[in-house]
């Protein structure tokens, strides 16, 4: 399928579609077909937003833009001349969509040539469809005026009942167990042994019958109905896992689509790919200006952010070193997704726009950190260190600066809370300082300073 965004008076819309030849009447055009999936905006404010719902579209309701097409040549075959009002081609619509999910669906169950992780993600996207027309039909069901559009309706909301009831739970979409062979017969062991019971056909549950136990007429289905939940429990947490890192991934890109915009304004989402050699994630970002490709964002395997990488050649024009490169890619990627992971070490700083004063954390031993960004005379920059405003190393315990203790401000370098007085709220012990909350009060609020920038007040002195 193909997606393509226009722009018109200011506002953007999308056309999706499965050719680029097909009669424009054809295709799904955001701005005319709106109404058809429920929840779809006709037009939107950015480019990158467009192209956003648009690969929504693509990904989690690809038989609605099939269907348009199958509809429209259907009914341009039975007629050279035809005119639909919006309450029949929303039927139509949807009587063609519920056609080509059941004949994916039976493909997707009958097709030997699917290995098990394809067909479980084919039906796992087919019964996602299924409940969203079913959402819809039902909606539409409360609207219809037209009594023969009423019983198609109705129709239509039985066959999808019907066909999400041929759609196996998840542990019977896994690959097929070899069937186990038959245990040979144990030495000496009779049906005397087993209660008077010959080794069954079937099953035979050892609690009811514990002295078949270890015999040949062991069938232990209370063991094998927790080996299967347990399979069960896995593959639900592995499918839960890859829809939230699909998840996560699409909202990093999103964000950085909305930082990037302001000198690219037909930034946009491409996709977002595991890259097993580097043990990374990749979201790529597209330029629909006409040079397809724009950034690559690298996320590691615990979601963090670690790069902004420049892609199709403009890394020439703007080299990593550089403080254009700084400015335009790399720092406001970091602020717009909220954090930036060092590359090749554990450090963490949070983007909490406070200019080239930075904080963060260690992940290893979960110690907070403070660096700078250092900026030198011929352009470039790098990340240093920067020393915590303390007087000592740590000025006090945690059991002696606790929760309502009256502190002062002794930082002169804050000189709107410097001399003011307040109540310690939380303290959070660093590897050689504290971190505390404190608050002032009178128009002032929470501030969270180092220790050393506090001192004991005592109101009655």
């Amino acid at each position: 399928m193909f997606i393509s965004v226009a722009e018109h008076n200011g506002r953007y819309s999308f056309i999706a579609g499965e050719n680029t030849k097909d009669d424009p009447k054809a295709l799904f055009w955001s701005f005319r077909d709106f109404y058809l999936v429920d929840g779809l905006p006709s037009t939107y404010s950015t480019f990158g937003e467009a192209h956003a719902y648009a690969q929504r579209l693509v990904d989690s309701r690809p038989s609605a833009i099939m269907a348009k097409r199958a509809g429209f040549y259907r009914m341009a075959k039975e007629s050279e001349e035809f005119i639909m009002n919006p309450e029949d081609t929303m039927v139509s619509h949807y009587n063609e969509q519920l056609n080509i999910i059941q004949a994916r669906l039976n493909t997707a169950l009958e097709d030997e040539d699917l290995d098990a992780e394809e067909r479980s993600d084919e039906l796992g996207v087919i019964s996602q469809e299924i409940e969203g027309v079913k959402k819809e039909l039902a909606s539409l069901e409360e609207v219809i005026e037209d009594e023969e559009n009423m019983k198609t309706v109705r129709g239509l909301l039985a066959l999808a009942d019907e066909m999400a009831g041929k759609i196996p739970k998840t542990e019977a979409l896994q690959a097929p167990v070899p069937p186990v062979p038959p245990a040979a017969p144990q030495l000496g062991a009779t049906a005397a042994d087993c209660g008077g019971f010959r080794p069954p056909k079937g099953h035979l549950d050892t609690q009811m019958f514990p002295e078949c136990e270890g015999t040949p007429a062991d069938r232990n289905i209370v063991r094998k109905t927790v080996e299967k939940r347990k399979k069960r429990r896995k593959t639900a947490c592995s499918d839960h896992k890859a829809s939230m890192v699909s998840a996560v991934l699409r909202a990093y890109g999103e964000k950085a689509v909305c930082a990037l915009q302001p000198l690219h304004p037909k930034a946009y989402v491409q996709r977002a790919a595991f890259v097993p050699d580097n043990g990374t994630y990749e979201v790529w970002i597209g330029d629909g200006s006409g040079e397809d490709d724009l950034a690559i964002l690298v996320v590691d395997e615990s979601l963090f952010l670690t790069d902004v990488v420049l892609a199709g050649g403009r890394h020439v024009d703007c080299p990593r070193h550089n403080e254009d490169f700084l400015r335009k890619y790399l720092e406001p990627v970091a602020v717009a997704v909220g954090h930036l992971k060092l590359p090749g070490s554990d450090v963490v700083l949070v983007a909490d726009g406070a200019g080239d004063s930075l904080r963060g954390f260690n992940i290893s031993d979960k110690s907070g950190i403070s660096m700078s960004l250092a900026v030198e005379n011929d352009g470039t920059w790098w990340f240093k260190p920067s020393a915590l405003a303390k007087t000592a190393a740590s000025k006090f315990t945690e059991e002696e600066m606790k929760p309502g203790l009256d502190v002062v401000c002794i930082a002169k370098e804050l000189p709107g809370y410097y001399g003011r007085t307040g109540k310690v709220v939380s303290v959070v012990p660093m590897r050689d300082y504290l971190d505390v909350t404190v608050d002032f009060g009178r128009g002032l609020g929470t501030m969270v300073l180092t220790d050393a920038s506090l001192e004991k007040y005592d109101l009655g002195g």
